[in-house]
């Protein structure tokens, strides 16, 4: 099932920041179309952390050389004054910190202007300005990710992205709704099993609905979403069980 692996993913990278999700929230089935919703902001108060506010993305550079896009924010200052993920990636921009920087003066605004202190050889403070850039990313132009790193077709196409913001010390989390992705791969899972063993309706939404009542007893959110297409008859019976389910429990 090739959209299974889409949402295993997912879940896999729900606690990746910046990962955008493979799930439709128009849909409600998971596919190669990556969902660029926005992610909650966390407060770090770290420094090398930052978040994008709307639309656009960091562009980076890879250990290959080669460049990429990605809205995980989570940098550390290697030891010649870049800023590097730990994934080992590095922000492409002119943000190159002098050895003897003083780590509490590094400010970043919200159009990505920055500045910091250094002390020179005359151990006098000096300051160092430059910008942090956004580029602006549409599905079209989307050639491949891996977590929540973004390759594009043709980098000539990309062009800055002016009207979002960067928010330092914060960190966006990933758009992954896990709730949604897991009971949407119990539904595909017990559809297999109906397709294998040529089980009947009842006998499919029997075991989904006890599957259900299991994970409201273990605290999960009694407030359900699930199901595409693919059964319309076999979802309004079970939508009238968890609608039960919800006002019992």
């Amino acid at each position: 099932m090739k959209e299974y692996s889409f949402l295993y993913t997912d879940l896999l990278n729900c606690f990746t920041y910046g990962y955008k999700s493979h799930f439709s929230d128009e849909t409600k089935m998971a596919g190669e179309i990556i969902n660029l919703q926005q992610g909650y902001l966390v407060k770090t108060n770290w420094k090398s952390s930052f978040a994008i506010q709307g639309c656009g993305f960091f562009r980076i550079r890879m250990k290959d050389g080669e460049i990429a896009y990605t809205r995980n924010g989570d940098f550390v200052i290697s030891e010649d004054g870049r800023f590097v993920s730990k994934n080992g990636y590095t922000l492409d921009s002119d943000f190159t910190l002098e050895l003897s920087y003083v780590p509490d003066s590094i400010k970043v605004s919200q159009d990505g202007n920055y500045e910091y202190e250094y002390i020179n050889n005359k151990r006098q403070h000096e300051k160092r300005f430059g910008s942090i850039k956004i580029y602006a990313i549409s599905q079209n132009q989307i050639d491949r990710e891996k977590n929540s790193v973004i390759y594009v077709k043709n980098q000539e196409m990309i062009k800055q992205e002016t009207k979002s913001k960067i928010i330092q010390g914060f960190l966006e989390m990933s758009n992954v709704d896990s709730l949604r992705l897991l009971f949407r791969m119990l539904f595909l899972i017990e559809m297999e099993k109906r397709r294998d063993q040529e089980e009947n309706s009842w006998n499919t939404k029997e075991y989904i609905v006890k599957d259900l009542i299991t994970l409201f007893h273990q605290g999960i959110e009694k407030r359900i979403y699930l199901f595409s297409s693919e059964s319309i008859e076999l979802q309004n019976d079970l939508l009238e069980e968890i609608t039960y389910l919800e006002y019992e429990y």
